[in-house]
C-alpha cells in the first residue's frame, strides 16, 4: 500500500474538554468542586457533561459513560448500515438498546 493510499485511510479528530467546576477552592477535597464540563468540537454545538451522580455529578446531565455507550452504539450502527448499503440490503429502520457496566476496583480505578 502506498503512502498516499495510507494517508487517505487516516482520519483525525479534535475536541476540547473544559472543566467548569471550580467552586472557588479548586479540587482541594473530593467534595469541593463541581464535576461540570463542556466538550467543544469546532463548528458544532457544545456538549454539556458531568460525572455520574454516584461520583457527585448531576443526574440531569450526560456523563462520560453515556457518551461512551452512545459512541459505541452509533459506530456499530453506521458500520452496519454501510455494510448493508454495499451489499444491497435495504434497511428501513434501526434501533439499538445499549447497556454497559462499570466495575470499580477496591484499590482504585476500574473497567467498563
Amino acid at each position: 500500500m502506498s503512502n498516499t493510499t495510507l494517508l487517505k485511510r487516516i482520519h483525525e479528530y479534535t475536541a476540547r474538554v473544559t472543566w467548569d467546576g471550580n467552586l472557588g477552592e479548586g479540587p482541594s477535597s473530593y467534595a469541593a468542586y463541581s464535576r461540570a464540563y463542556r466538550v467543544h468540537v469546532a463548528g458544532k454545538p457544545d456538549l454539556v457533561g458531568t460525572a455520574d451522580p454516584v461520583f457527585r455529578g448531576k443526574a440531569d446531565k450526560h456523563n462520560p459513560e453515556d457518551f461512551f455507550l452512545a459512541a459505541l452504539s452509533a459506530c456499530h450502527m453506521l458500520s452496519y448500515l454501510s455494510l448493508c448499503a454495499r451489499k444491497g440490503v435495504c434497511v428501513v429502520a434501526y434501533e439499538d438498546d445499549t447497556w454497559g457496566m462499570l466495575v470499580l476496583r477496591p484499590q482504585g480505578g476500574g473497567r467498563f
